[in-house]
């Protein structure tokens, strides 16, 4: 037979469990905005600079400097998670290398997407 201490032991573990995961979920959605927000106003930026530079507009298309521009403004305002992501592959506990290596990922990845669309 269970004793009732056990019981609201039980019950008060549980609500301590909830209440984490509802701030770990809070917390990622507030990053998600946080970096959805930069990507945004680099995209911006970028526009309003390729438009009035003559060199960019006349160099290089809209696709690529909106491109290149929603990637830096993403890159500003997450390097937490590429620092965590360089950590996973290096193993190691050097920042900058991390870092480095994070941000490789999906600038590895933009430059194949720019050179397949031109």
């Amino acid at each position: 037979m269970r004793s009732v201490y056990t019981v609201s032991v039980n019950k008060a573990s549980t609500e301590k469990r909830n209440e984490e995961d509802n701030l770990h979920i809070e917390t990622r959605r507030r990053r998600f905005i946080r970096e959805l927000v930069g990507i945004l106003l680099g995209v911006s930026i970028a526009a309003i600079v390729g438009s009035l530079v003559p060199a960019i507009r006349e160099g290089y298309s809209l696709f690529a400097v909106l491109l290149w521009g929603g990637a830096l403004g993403g890159l500003l305002v997450s390097y937490e998670r590429f620092e965590r992501a360089g950590a996973a592959l290096t193993r190691g506990e050097n920042k900058l290398v991390n870092y480095l290596v994070g941000i490789g990922i999906p600038v590895g990845v933009l430059v194949v997407i720019y050179l397949i669309s031109t």
